[in-house]
């Protein structure tokens, strides 16, 4: 995803593993992992250890969904970073199957996992990240704050819009659970809305 038009990119988890992009190289462990190695200085991972077929997958330089941010520098660069690099995420999708009738509805979900890449140097990306994080940050009152980003909505119109060129694999689906967070904690004793839980900010980015 080197071109900057392009906004959003979705691999099956097993695709990726079995043919990871480029800057990503992927090794199996003989203790039941799989490691898979990026250059953390050219993308931004936030996925979190999980397991597919009875083996753990780690990303050895994801920073989890979670970021943990203890000073402005840190913040200013991981900033940069989420607005000129690729973002890669674990999303979940649900298949929904209905049956109906007259007096029976039944609804059946089967959760399967994606990577989703996000070019945060797409122009409409950028501009969304930006926004979001002044918005919220200025709307605090303590020192410590966390900011949720939520791509679900984005993802569900970016597939939507492409169901009839993409694989059956992305089609008819609920996207859910596509998310990071930077976590900024300074260590101010006395943080009252932080610990109250009125400093928690969430923004959602659009696929518009």
């Amino acid at each position: 995803m080197a071109d900057g038009r392009i906004c959003m990119e979705i691999f099956e988890v097993e695709d990726f593993l079995r043919n990871p992009p480029h800057g990503f190289r992927v090794e199996s462990r003989g203790s039941g992992h799989t490691l898979v190695k990026s250059d953390p200085n050219s993308c931004c991972v936030f996925i979190d250890e999980f397991n597919l077929d009875k083996r753990k997958v780690i990303f050895q330089f994801s920073t989890g969904r979670e970021f943990v941010i203890d000073n402005l520098g840190n913040y200013t660069k991981m900033r940069e970073k989420i607005t000129s690099q690729q973002i890669y995420l674990l999303a979940s999708a649900s298949d929904i199957s209905s049956l109906k009738g007259e007096k029976i509805y039944r609804t059946a979900e089967v959760s399967t996992y994606f990577i989703v890449v996000l070019n945060g140097k797409h122009p409409l990306v950028k501009w969304q990240m930006e926004k979001g994080l002044d918005r919220a940050i200025s709307s605090v009152a303590g020192e410590s704050y966390n900011v949720e980003i939520d791509l679900s909505q984005a993802l569900q119109s970016w597939v939507e819009r492409r169901e009839n060129v993409l694989p059956s694999a992305l089609k008819g689906k609920s996207w859910t659970d596509c998310s990071f967070s930077l976590k900024y904690h300074s260590d101010a004793l006395f943080d009252i809305p932080f610990w109250f839980g009125l400093s928690n900010r969430h923004f959602k980015i659009t696929y518009e």
